[in-house]
């Protein structure tokens, strides 16, 4: 339980870090694309941001409110030590669930603002090619201001990034690891006190059944 507490807290800091890399692709493509200004583009933008914020923002309030104690089924919180802080839980799988969720709806960001090219971009070795770099600079050229040269640079780039074999294998890990969206929410619920809340509303209501009497409304 700890390995997966610290992984997935540890996730919450590295993944809005990936999410840096892919807003840049995003932001790089969209830019040579000549689209960079266009609504839908800016809210696609404002979805890589906001995953990557809350994300960070789960992870740091984890460290904030860390505590030298561990949660443990059937127990509750209990006491660890000597010294040793342990992340807050629901904190640490939160910001694992919500950006390990987020992972291929980013890839389907990047392949909308894309298109088509990274799929077709033609290798090195064509685009050194002698007979074949006229036509390539010709039609490949998606941004006049930008030099040629740096527009290849980057969809190599990006190619490597998102279509190759490493990127496939990168995609599984960061949707995967620490363990998938289904272990959060399980590790979520159990901790988290929803009987409370439900009581809370409970009461609110005027129900005469209330299974924890000692909750107080504001104002009582």
């Amino acid at each position: 339980m700890l390995f997966a507490l610290f992984h997935r807290h540890s996730y919450s800091g590295c993944k809005p870090a990936c999410l840096d890399f892919i807003l840049g692709l995003a932001a790089g493509a969209a830019h040579i694309n000549g689209i960079d200004k266009t609504p839908h583009v800016r809210a696609m933008l404002s979805e890589l941001i906001m995953t990557a914020e809350l994300g960070y923002a789960a992870g740091f309030t984890a460290s904030a409110l860390g505590k030298p104690e561990v949660y443990i089924p059937g127990y509750g919180p209990v006491p660890y030590g000597p010294g040793s802080y342990i992340p807050n839980s629901i904190y640490a799988n939160v910001g694992r669930c919500l950006t390990g969720e987020a992972v291929f709806h980013e890839q389907e960001i990047l392949c909308n603002i894309a298109g088509g090219i990274p799929a077709t971009f033609p290798t090195e070795k064509d685009l050194l090619n002698p007979e074949l770099k006229p036509f390539l600079e010709k039609y490949i050229n998606r941004n006049p201001k930008i030099p040629i040269e740096d527009q290849w640079r980057f969809w190599l780039l990006f190619v490597d990034a998102t279509t190759s074999h490493s990127a496939g294998s990168g995609n599984y890990g960061n949707y995967h690891g620490g363990g998938s969206p289904i272990m959060e929410q399980i590790a979520i619920t159990s901790q988290y006190d929803i009987k409370k809340r439900r009581d809370t509303v409970y009461k609110m209501a005027g129900m005469s059944v209330v299974a924890d009497k000692n909750i107080k409304i504001m104002g009582e």
